[in-house]
């Protein structure tokens, strides 16, 4: 089971030399609409690839689309897929500070990650629609919150 989120921005993710990645890693992809994701060269690492703007909620007409509940069962399905195998979860998004993070702090309650509290230490201004988002999709699944002690 995966113990470690690493997050990252889209450069940091692109050079390979630094944040190398191996067989046993999944990687979630985050850019903003209309931009293409990143290509690596690693085959056979799971990858979910996700579209959606830095915002934390929809503006009537706006063409900004910010984080949306099918996007969250989206990331819990390939979590369970890929979850069982898996050693690393790397998540990356422009600059690896709000989308990002926003992942990673809403999966680390419902999956055996690095400590949600580490996270909320290490990427203060994680996106907390993301966050809730991924929260609410976890429950509605039934999956269970780990408890506080082993935060």
């Amino acid at each position: 089971m995966p113990q470690e989120v690493i997050v990252v921005s889209e450069q940091w993710f692109a050079n390979v030399e630094r944040c190398p990645l191996f067989d046993k890693d999944m990687i979630i992809s985050i850019v903003t609409p209309g931009r293409i994701h990143p290509r690596i060269n690693v085959y056979g690492v799971p990858r979910l690839n996700i579209q959606f703007h830095d915002i934390t909620y929809d503006e009537g007409d706006s063409p900004f689309k910010c984080f949306q509940p099918e996007y969250a069962a989206q990331i819990v399905d390939f979590m369970q897929e890929s979850f069982p195998w898996c050693d690393r979860v790397v998540i990356h998004c422009e600059a690896g500070v709000s989308r990002s993070a926003g992942v990673a702090v809403g999966l680390s309650r419902y999956f055996d990650l690095t400590p949600e509290n580490t996270l909320r230490d290490q990427h203060p201004h994680f996106n907390i629609h993301v966050a809730s988002t991924i929260w609410k999709e976890c429950q509605s699944r039934g999956l269970m919150e780990r408890a506080p002690n082993e935060l």
